[in-house]
C-alpha cells in the first residue's frame, strides 16, 4: 500500500465500522506510515485511536492495556525502520549490552507530535 488514497479510505472504513480490529488486516502499519507523510493528522488520529480500542478489548494485548500508546509506537518505529532492526535492537538492549538508540523518523515523529512521547522517557 503506497496510496495516500487508500490509506484514507482505510481511515474511512474504519470510522464507517467496516474495519473493527485493525492489527488483523495488513493495511494498518503502511497507512500510518503513509499518512504521517502527508501530515494527514485527522485520518492518522482514527488509525491510531481503533488501534488504542482494540488493545484494550482484546485479551491477547492485557501486557499492554496500561499503555497502549507504547506499543502503537513502537509500531510506528516498526513501519519507519522494519520490524527486524527494531526487535533486534530491543533483544539485545533487554539482553543489558549495548545499543545505539534508534533516531526518530517520520512515522515516530508525526506520532509524538500528536500524542507526545510514550516509549521514550525523556531523562
Amino acid at each position: 500500500m503506497n496510496d495516500i488514497r487508500k490509506s484514507r479510505k482505510y481511515a474511512d472504513e474504519i470510522k464507517n465500522g467496516l474495519i473493527k480490529n485493525p492489527f488483523a488486516t495488513k493495511e494498518g502499519l503502511p497507512s500510518l506510515k503513509i499518512l504521517a507523510k502527508f501530515e494527514d493528522k485527522e485520518n492518522f488520529k482514527i488509525v491510531v485511536e481503533s488501534m488504542r480500542y482494540a488493545i484494550s478489548r482484546q485479551k491477547g494485548y492485557k501486557l499492554f492495556r496500561k499503555e497502549p500508546l507504547a506499543l502503537i509506537e513502537v509500531l510506528c518505529m516498526a513501519a519507519d525502520y522494519g520490524g527486524d532492526k527494531v526487535s533486534y535492537n530491543a533483544f539485545q538492549a533487554q539482553r543489558g549490552l549495548k545499543t545505539r538508540r534508534l533516531s526518530i523518523r517520520r512515522t515516530q515523529k508525526f506520532f509524538q507530535k500528536i500524542y507526545g512521547s510514550h516509549f521514550f522517557v525523556k531523562k
